[in-house]
Protein backbone atom coordinates (compact mmCIF):
# COMPACT_ATOMS: atom_id res chain seq x y z
CA UNK A 1 0.00 0.00 0.00
CA UNK A 2 1.70 3.51 -0.61
CA UNK A 3 1.77 5.90 2.06
CA UNK A 4 -0.75 8.29 0.31
CA UNK A 5 -3.15 5.49 0.04
CA UNK A 6 -2.46 4.67 3.84
CA UNK A 7 -3.18 8.15 4.88
CA UNK A 8 -6.51 7.86 2.93
CA UNK A 9 -7.36 4.96 4.51
CA UNK A 10 -7.57 4.65 8.41
CA UNK A 11 -8.47 2.41 10.90
CA UNK A 12 -10.78 3.67 13.97
CA UNK A 13 -10.37 1.62 17.33
CA UNK A 14 -13.01 1.85 19.88
CA UNK A 15 -12.12 2.03 23.69
CA UNK A 16 -13.02 1.96 26.97
CA UNK A 17 -14.78 5.95 27.75
CA UNK A 18 -12.42 7.88 30.56
CA UNK A 19 -13.48 8.67 33.50
CA UNK A 20 -11.26 11.42 33.33
CA UNK A 21 -9.46 13.66 31.38
CA UNK A 22 -6.05 11.21 29.83
CA UNK A 23 -3.60 12.09 27.13
CA UNK A 24 -3.67 10.53 23.83
CA UNK A 25 -0.05 8.63 25.19
CA UNK A 26 -1.71 7.36 28.10
CA UNK A 27 -4.23 5.90 25.87
CA UNK A 28 -1.41 4.89 23.64
CA UNK A 29 0.22 3.60 26.39
CA UNK A 30 -2.52 1.17 27.21
CA UNK A 31 -3.79 -0.31 23.72
CA UNK A 32 -0.41 0.04 21.31
CA UNK A 33 0.45 -3.60 21.19
CA UNK A 34 -2.64 -4.90 20.54
CA UNK A 35 -3.21 -1.88 17.83
CA UNK A 36 0.23 -2.93 16.17
CA UNK A 37 -0.58 -6.79 16.04
CA UNK A 38 -4.07 -6.01 14.26
CA UNK A 39 -2.50 -3.38 11.93
CA UNK A 40 0.40 -5.96 11.04
CA UNK A 41 -2.49 -8.75 10.67
CA UNK A 42 -4.31 -6.74 7.95
CA UNK A 43 -1.22 -6.22 5.71
CA UNK A 44 0.57 -9.77 6.98
CA UNK A 45 -1.33 -13.07 7.59
CA UNK A 46 1.39 -15.23 8.62
CA UNK A 47 2.53 -13.81 12.58
CA UNK A 48 6.09 -15.35 12.36
CA UNK A 49 6.73 -13.17 9.48
CA UNK A 50 5.83 -9.98 11.89
CA UNK A 51 9.01 -8.01 13.33
CA UNK A 52 10.24 -10.20 16.00
CA UNK A 53 10.94 -7.26 18.98
CA UNK A 54 7.95 -4.86 18.27
CA UNK A 55 8.01 -1.97 20.97
CA UNK A 56 6.62 1.16 21.51
CA UNK A 57 9.32 3.20 19.79
CA UNK A 58 8.72 1.16 16.30
CA UNK A 59 5.00 1.62 17.36
CA UNK A 60 5.27 5.12 17.02
CA UNK A 61 7.56 5.73 13.87
CA UNK A 62 5.08 3.37 12.24
CA UNK A 63 1.93 4.78 12.98
CA UNK A 64 0.58 7.90 13.14
CA UNK A 65 -2.63 8.18 15.94
CA UNK A 66 -5.30 10.88 16.11
CA UNK A 67 -8.09 11.16 19.14
CA UNK A 68 -11.32 11.88 19.04
CA UNK A 69 -14.03 11.17 21.74
CA UNK A 70 -17.16 11.04 19.29
CA UNK A 71 -18.49 8.20 17.28
CA UNK A 72 -21.66 8.76 15.33
CA UNK A 73 -23.97 6.16 14.38
CA UNK A 74 -25.29 6.88 10.78
CA UNK A 75 -26.77 3.49 10.32
CA UNK A 76 -30.21 3.76 12.51
CA UNK A 77 -31.60 0.24 11.40
CA UNK A 78 -28.33 -1.23 12.44
CA UNK A 79 -28.24 0.67 15.69
CA UNK A 80 -26.67 0.02 19.05
CA UNK A 81 -29.04 -0.69 21.78
CA UNK A 82 -28.62 -0.39 24.84
CA UNK A 83 -29.30 -4.50 25.60
CA UNK A 84 -26.26 -4.49 23.44
CA UNK A 85 -24.02 -2.63 25.22
CA UNK A 86 -25.30 -4.12 28.66
CA UNK A 87 -24.63 -7.66 27.04
CA UNK A 88 -21.10 -6.43 25.64
CA UNK A 89 -20.10 -5.36 29.50
CA UNK A 90 -21.02 -9.01 30.86
CA UNK A 91 -18.73 -10.42 28.03
CA UNK A 92 -16.23 -7.79 28.68
CA UNK A 93 -12.32 -9.04 29.64
CA UNK A 94 -9.83 -6.62 31.22
CA UNK A 95 -11.51 -3.70 29.98
CA UNK A 96 -11.47 -4.74 26.46
CA UNK A 97 -15.18 -5.78 24.80
CA UNK A 98 -15.32 -9.34 23.47
CA UNK A 99 -17.28 -9.60 20.09
CA UNK A 100 -20.69 -11.24 20.61
CA UNK A 101 -21.31 -13.21 17.58
CA UNK A 102 -25.40 -13.80 18.01
CA UNK A 103 -26.61 -11.85 21.24
CA UNK A 104 -29.95 -13.20 20.84
CA UNK A 105 -31.66 -9.78 22.01
CA UNK A 106 -34.20 -7.95 19.97
CA UNK A 107 -34.65 -4.45 20.63
CA UNK A 108 -37.97 -3.68 22.07
CA UNK A 109 -39.98 -0.85 20.70
CA UNK A 110 -39.57 1.21 23.40
CA UNK A 111 -35.88 1.23 23.65
CA UNK A 112 -33.82 4.68 22.75
CA UNK A 113 -30.25 4.80 20.58
CA UNK A 114 -27.78 5.42 22.82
Amino acid sequence: MSEDLSRDRRTIYLVRESDGPETVNEIVDEYWEEIFEQELSAWIISADKWPPARTRDMFDAWFDVEFTDSVCDLLPDESLTQSDVDIADLHSIDGRISLIADANVEPSLHESRT
